[in-house]
């Protein structure tokens, strides 16, 4: 049993909207429905899976602005979507978040706080002598896979689910889990533009870091230090341990007993949701 899991709304979500768009679903009113009942059913997945005391479900709510003030650029490269797929996630999103308001499922936004830092937030105060789980596929989290903590990856069209923990960053980076921050810094990341250093790749990154090990002895290394600046700017784009914001939520959660009550059902029976309602019906959606 997993004392806590930390869901990446967003990425959760997303993956829900990209795997149903262009899809035909619909409630007889034209409502999409394939990415609502994608989520729902990939979070009753991942509750079953994780045998979840405890759950929260965290929204971005656009950028960072602590990150914005050192470098206006952040995420500026994102792809702004089509029209048509931009209210089509919209319309989603909106759906979801009444899905869980309705069914008393504890979901989190913090304006100019980004989902990430408030996945750190609960990491952070969570009980550390019980499991946690954190849901999402974004690598930045491995940096927060100490001994205590795995990462469900979900899994994708060609992909299964798969299980990370601080060994397997071991395994297939060949760092430690605390050291994932500084091999972000050094690499860079392209989707969040985060410059990182001129002419360090993923191969080259583990070296210094397997060489130097700790932060202060990868600065002064003759591939960083003439890039130091840009080293120490890229670590506070990426590194999640340190808090960025004060976060005003009360990191400590209710027993996850969501309500499958009559508002539940008739959602589910608007949007003609038929599978997923006998599920509630029958206490089988969200038990384990």
């Amino acid at each position: 049993m997993a004392e806590l899991v930390i869901v990446d709304g967003n990425n959760l979500l997303m993956r829900s909207v990209h795997a149903m768009y262009g899809k035909t679903l619909s409630s007889s009113s034209g409502t999409p429905t394939g990415p609502l009942m994608t989520f729902i059913g990939s979070l009753s997945s991942i509750v079953k899976t994780t045998a979840a005391k405890r759950l929260v479900v965290c929204w971005d709510s656009g950028r960072s602005a602590r990150r914005l003030i050192i470098s206006s650029e952040y995420k500026a490269n994102r792809k702004t979507p089509s029209e048509g797929f931009s209210e089509w996630k919209d319309s989603t999103f909106d759906l979801v978040k009444r899905f869980l308001d309705l069914a008393g499922i504890e979901q989190v936004q913090v304006d100019g706080v980004e989902a990430d830092d408030l996945v750190a937030h609960f990491w952070r105060h969570r009980n550390q002598d019980k499991r946690s789980v954190i849901v999402s596929n974004d690598k930045d989290f491995l940096q927060l896979l100490d001994p205590g903590v795995a990462q469900l990856r979900p899994s994708s069209a060609n992909v299964s689910d798969e299980v990370w923990t601080h060994r397997t960053v071991e395994e297939r980076m060949g760092i430690a889990w605390w050291q994932v921050p500084f091999y972000l810094a050094l690499v860079g990341d392209v989707s969040d533009n985060v410059a990182g250093v001129p002419r360090i790749g993923p191969k080259r990154a583990r070296t210094i870091i397997q060489e130097r090990q700790e932060w202060e002895g990868i600065l002064e290394h003759p591939s960083v230090s003439p890039h130091r600046e840009a080293a120490i700017t890229a670590l506070f784009q990426v590194d999640l341990r340190t808090p960025m914001e004060e976060i005003e939520v009360d990191p400590q959660l209710p027993l996850f007993r969501p309500v499958m009550s009559a508002e539940v059902m008739s959602f589910l029976a608007r949007y003609e949701l038929e599978r997923l309602r006998t599920q509630a019906m029958t206490g089988s959606l969200f038990s384990h």
